[in-house]
């Protein structure tokens, strides 16, 4: 693939990836460095955007549905672009923060 391509690829990667965590509800995605759970999504992508399969995977079964759900709920998703094979296959591992509860005050 040319560098162009690639970082297309790239680009609708991460697209996928946003509308799929934009659609998880709590808890909220991790930031670096926190200690946190994964689920990884694995997709795949018809060329018109629709999702003709997927494979979600994790410790935490309630994180696994969330992110079924969000799956579910963002199908379909912007087709991808042209030149990328179809189905397009996708890896999408997602981090969950992971906060211990405080004792209420």
């Amino acid at each position: 693939n040319p560098p162009n391509q690639q970082a297309e690829e790239s680009a609708y990667r991460s697209l996928v990836s946003q509308r799929i965590v934009s659609g998880i509800r709590t808890p909220r995605p991790a930031r670096h460095g926190s200690s946190a759970d994964q689920v990884v999504v694995e997709l795949a992508i018809a060329s018109d955007g629709h999702i003709e399969d997927s494979r979600i995977s994790g410790d935490s079964p309630a994180l696994v549905n969330r992110v079924k759900q969000a799956v579910r709920n963002a199908d379909p998703l912007p087709p991808p672009p042209a030149h990328l094979p179809t189905p397009l296959e996708a890896k999408l591992p997602i981090r969950f923060e992971i906060k211990s509860a405080s004792a209420p005050r």
